[in-house]
């Protein structure tokens, strides 16, 4: 998992009014697809360049979360 991209994330979601802390944040993106879906947006439109796989595994997500 790499700390800094966690940190950017989590500071992305308090700006959008997230108020728990990076553990909470950590779980959601596991748990939650379309959180995980908007995170993975935003580091595209950031220019990452890679796959939502490669996304997951970037942030420590075990398994992309199953849209509900």
């Amino acid at each position: 998992m790499d700390r800094d991209v966690i940190l950017d994330l989590h500071k992305r979601a308090v700006s959008q009014g997230y108020r728990k802390g990076v553990q909470d944040f950590i779980s959601l993106l596991n748990s939650d697809n379309e959180v995980f879906e908007d995170m993975y947006g935003y580091v595209v439109e950031k220019g990452y360049p890679k796959t939502k796989e490669d996304f997951a595994i970037l942030i420590g997500v075990e398994n992309i979360p199953v849209k509900k």
